[in-house]
């Protein structure tokens, strides 16, 4: 697994859910979402994604996403997250 390019589809991907509204991400609360994505050097990535209240029902959401390149990463895969607060803003940043 190339980590560099592994982080850019993480952080690629995330963007994509950052840009959701606080009301879309409540209708993914407790859903996992998966994809896979061929990477520029022809890696296939799995991408799991999660969502779920962060302290309390109708607190802050978390989104956390995690990419792996094959069974030796799957064991340990890469991950990144954020937290969006019922007001639209982002916890933390």
């Amino acid at each position: 697994m190339n980590r560099d390019e592994a982080q850019a589809l993480l952080a690629a991907h995330l963007a994509g859910y950052r840009a959701y509204s606080y009301s879309r991400l409540v209708e993914l609360i407790g859903s996992v979402e998966t994809a896979d994505v061929r990477g520029a050097d022809g890696t296939m990535y799995q991408l799991e994604t999660e969502f779920f209240w962060d302290d309390k029902k109708k607190g802050d959401i978390r989104v956390l996403a995690a990419i792996d390149g094959g069974p030796i990463s799957s064991v340990s895969p890469m991950t990144d997250a954020f937290i969006k607060a019922a007001n639209g803003t982002y916890v933390g940043e």
